[in-house]
């Protein structure tokens, strides 16, 4: 089946996944690690690589963003005002950073405070929050 020899060769590709020669495969210590997560294999690699270089709230961050709707609102009557917001919290040219940053800012806040604060930059609140539970999950 072609889907599961993709599925394979990913996980080998990943380090998560070893096959000898005879076609037996075996699972790595990284490959166990990530059997263990709710997440898909390549996220999980990025939150544990997050783990090893100390920035696993950043990559929590970011694998959550990757598995929910983008924060960033854009109603057609206020585009220009919308992307002017999103680039207040660009780094570089990176959407990842941005909606980390965007992220990390709404979350500092107060809870009472969050909710003028993400309709003054155009963010979803109902996907900040989603962002926020996926991160308590993947913990």
């Amino acid at each position: 089946v072609p889907a599961v020899r993709r599925a394979v060769r990913e996980l080998e590709l990943l380090d998560a996944l070893e096959c000898d020669a005879s076609g037996g495969e075996e699972l790595t210590p990284l490959g166990a690690h990530l059997a263990a997560l709710p997440i898909d294999a390549r996220l999980g690699k990025f939150i544990l690589l997050g783990a090893v270089f100390d920035v696993v709230d950043e990559a929590l961050t970011i694998a959550a963003t990757l598995s929910s709707r983008s924060p960033f609102l854009s109603p057609f009557d206020k585009r220009e005002l919308a992307d002017a917001a999103k680039r207040a919290f660009a780094i570089g040219q990176s959407d990842h950073l941005t909606t980390l940053h965007a992220y990390t800012a709404y979350d500092s806040l107060p809870q009472s405070e969050r909710y003028d604060f993400a309709r003054q930059h155009f963010l979803g609140v109902k996907s900040l929050q989603t962002i926020g539970g996926l991160k308590r999950q993947l913990l």
